[in-house]
């Protein structure tokens, strides 16, 4: 007998966020939009048989930034950052080479103004090849 995945949204508010345990504490519909640690998403990797962290994932495909200090800060989805409180925002411009060296500028940033979480919300073209973020910030 199989047992069937339990897999929730992707776009589930961070658990430990402030937001998080905000909806938490508020019950019912508000509860529901948190994530449930341990239980794997639509956007974790699935596979019919593999090994348990292949296929449970709590953080539910967010990309993870792990700083040289050892901090973690995640990238959250427009769905995510909508129902959640931006306590600061960080703007910048920089010559970078691709969207993973630009998400590590971000997390530094973001982690120096003690956020957990951001959300990239512009990023454009300046002259030459310097791009400029602007990113929200959550806790």
């Amino acid at each position: 007998m199989r047992k069937k995945r339990i897999v929730q949204s992707p776009d589930a508010i961070p658990a430990d966020s402030e937001a998080g345990r905000a909806a938490l504490a508020q019950g019912g519909e508000a509860a529901k939009k948190v994530e449930i640690p341990g239980v794997a998403t639509s956007a974790s990797p699935s596979a019919e048989v593999g090994r348990f962290f292949e296929t449970q994932s709590s953080k539910g495909g967010r990309y993870t930034v792990t700083l040289p200090d050892g901090t973690k800060v995640e990238e959250l989805n427009k769905a995510t950052a909508a129902m959640m409180v931006p306590f600061d925002s960080v703007k910048f411009t920089g010559n970078y080479g691709n969207m993973t060296e630009i998400s590590y500028q971000v997390a530094k940033r973001a982690a120096k103004k003690g956020a957990k979480y951001y959300h990239i919300t512009r990023q454009w073209q300046e002259r030459g090849n310097n791009i400029t973020i602007s990113a929200d910030l959550y806790k």
